[in-house]
């Protein structure tokens, strides 16, 4: 059904997905045999792929969430939902980003380490975005890494050196700066 062109029909594969994994304990056989049909089936390639959608992202979040909290979510796995936010159009990158700071705090220190180095090596300083800056600084107050979090400081200097014309960029600069 998640190959299906009808998009009912593909958020119903992920609801039906994530109704049975959390029915299952974590450490259970049952979980690997799941895993491995997610796995042949590509699923995070049908949502975070050419055929993505906004709704299907938004559907995903209990899935991928339970991925990275049991530590299933792999940097193969991460890497094609962030490839996502550099292919959509911008309304989707926005629901990635999105997703991938409410379950930042699930996510182990190497997967962090992931979302910084793709984020900071291929941003656009120039089309930089919100959602962006938030998931960045979100990221960098849960790293223990300090070369790590250097390299998210050095972000935010360089981004704010460039931008200090800008009036609005430095106020969500510094609204983001705050503890909220």
């Amino acid at each position: 059904m998640l190959k299906s062109n009808f998009l009912d029909k593909r958020i119903s594969a992920i609801k039906e997905f994530t109704d049975i994994i959390k029915t299952l304990n974590p450490d259970s056989h049952s979980i690997k045999t799941i895993l491995n049909i997610l796995e042949e089936n590509q699923v995070l390639y049908e949502i975070f792929g050419p055929n993505s959608h906004i709704q299907l992202v938004n559907k995903c979040k209990e899935l991928i969430g339970f991925l990275a909290e049991n530590n299933y979510l792999t940097t193969e796995d991460l890497k094609i939902i962030l490839k996502s936010t550099k292919t959509t159009y911008l309304k989707g990158k926005i629901t990635t980003l999105k997703l991938l700071r409410e379950i930042s705090w699930k996510l182990n220190e190497n997967l962090l380490h992931e979302i910084i180095n793709s984020i900071l090596s291929e941003i656009n300083p120039n089309e930089l975005i919100e959602d962006e800056i938030s998931l960045i600084k979100e990221i960098s107050l849960k790293l223990t890494n300090i070369s790590i979090k250097e390299k998210c400081i050095n972000f935010f200097f360089n981004s704010l050196g460039k931008y200090l014309n800008d009036s609005e960029f430095l106020s969500t600069i510094f609204c983001l700066a705050k503890d909220e």
